[in-house]
């Protein structure tokens, strides 16, 4: 039995919802190091923990009148932050995102898709095998 966790195993909420038709979603978290480095430390770059930040990308096949797609909608168009949750078979990753890119396309030969992304506005949360972090 192996321990690798299926990908479809893994699924973005909004307020507890699942956004339909999703095919794909990465979470990207980074941190930006504060350089402290000065003649005492010589030759090597030496740093602090600096500012974090955290973004998701998610994309999808468009379902027709989808209830996840006009809260979507309905928080870009008013410029409103969003409740969202990362749902694994482990845990989650929650917290408040802006909605900073949202296209729609669709092409001849292939279905009507969406791509969403969001901007982490403060901490992000997650419970991971029972530990909150």
């Amino acid at each position: 039995m192996s321990n690798i966790q299926k990908g479809i195993n893994i699924l973005l909420l909004l307020d507890d919802s699942p956004v339909a038709g999703q095919l794909n979603v990465n979470l990207d978290r980074s941190l930006i190091p504060i350089d402290i480095t000065n003649k005492i430390t010589g030759e090597w770059q030496t740093s602090l923990v600096g500012i974090k930040s955290w973004k998701i990308i998610c994309n999808g096949a468009y379902i027709l009148n989808a209830e996840s797609y006009k809260k979507i909608e309905d928080a870009f168009m008013n410029n409103k932050s969003i409740k969202v949750k990362l749902q694994t078979s482990s845990g989650f990753y929650s917290g408040e995102a802006l909605i900073v890119d949202f296209p729609l396309s669709s092409t001849y030969d292939d279905s009507y898709k969406y791509r969403i992304s969001l901007l982490g506005t403060g901490s992000l949360r997650a419970e991971i095998d029972g530990v909150l972090y």
